[in-house]
C-alpha cells in the first residue's frame, strides 16, 4: 500500500541524500542519472547537487534543463521537479548542480513490505551500553522486524542493529526503531518487539525484497509454506 502526503521541502530533503533524476529533453541529455544532495537552502527554493552521473561517469546537464528528482530516504520516497539554474564548480572543487526547487513536495510512504516467517539470528546494541546483546528474528521485511529478546525495551528506544540475511547481504550497526513491544514468550520467557529500520539505504531495502522473494520461492517448492 502506498500514502502519499504534500510536505514542505524543508522539513523533507537533506544533504547526503541519494538522489535519481530522469531528465526528458534533448537525445544527447535525456537519461535516468545518479546524485547526492550536497546542501539546501529553502529560504531560497535552491539545493546543490553532486553533478549527475550514469555508471560513473558526469555528465554536465546545462542551465536551463528540467529533471524529474526522486530523494530516498529509508520508506519514504519525495518526489519533485527542478530546474537547473546553474551548474560548475563549488568553493570547494566539485563539480555541481544549483537546482530551482518548488516548496513543497511529494512524500510516498512505502508500505507494507511483505514479511517473510524466518529465524534469522543478530545483535543490537543500545546508545545506552557499551555491550551488544543477541536476538532472533521471528519474521523480517525489507522495512523492519519482529525478534524475540530477554531485555526490557523502551517504546520508539534507537538502537543499532546487525543482522546477517545471507553473505553478501547484511544490515551493520542500522539504525532501528522499537515500534512497540508485543507479547511476552511464555515458551523461553523472552520478550517479542517490533521494530522498524529507519534511514535504510534503498539499495539494500531492494535487495531484502529479492532476498524475502528468492527464500519464499524456494519454501513453496519445498512444500513449507
Amino acid at each position: 500500500m502506498v500514502y502519499f502526503e504534500r510536505i514542505e521541502i524543508s522539513r523533507a530533503i537533506k544533504p547526503g541524500m541519494r538522489l535519481d533524476i530522469t531528465v526528458d529533453a534533448e537525445p544527447e541529455i535525456s537519461g535516468n542519472y545518479k546524485s547526492i544532495v550536497n546542501d539546501v537552502y529553502p529560504e531560497n527554493s535552491i539545493m546543490k547537487i553532486g553533478m549527475p552521473s550514469v555508471k560513473g561517469i558526469f555528465v554536465p546537464i546545462p542551465k536551463g534543463t528540467r529533471m524529474h528528482i526522486k530523494a530516498s530516504e529509508g520508506q519514504n520516497l519525495y518526489e519533485f521537479d527542478g530546474l537547473v539554474i546553474e551548474k560548475g564548480k563549488d568553493e570547494e572543487g566539485f563539480y555541481v548542480l544549483f537546482v530551482k526547487t518548488p516548496n513543497y513536495v511529494r512524500r510516498i510512504q512505502r508500505r507494507n513490505f511483505v514479511r517473510l516467517k524466518i529465524t534469522l539470528e543478530g545483535k543490537y546494541k543500545r546508545s545506552t551500553a557499551e555491550f551488544w546483546h543477541s536476538f532472533k528474528t521471528i519474521d523480517v521485511s525489507a522495512g523492519g522486524m519482529s525478534f524475540l529478546t530477554e531485555e526490557h525495551l523502551l517504546d520508539s528506544e534507537i538502537i543499532l542493529v546487525d543482522l546477517e540475511f545471507e553473505e553478501d547481504l547484511e544490515l551493520k550497526e542500522q539504525l532501528t526503531k522499537i515500534v512497540r513491544r508485543i507479547e511476552k514468550n511464555r515458551a523461553d520467557n523472552l520478550l517479542i518487539y517490533a521494530a522498524q529500520f529507519l534511514d535504510i539505504e534503498s539499495e539494500i531495502q531492494d535487495e531484502i525484497v529479492r532476498y524475502i522473494f528468492r527464500t519464499q520461492m524456494r519454501l513453496r517448492r519445498e512444500g513449507k509454506i
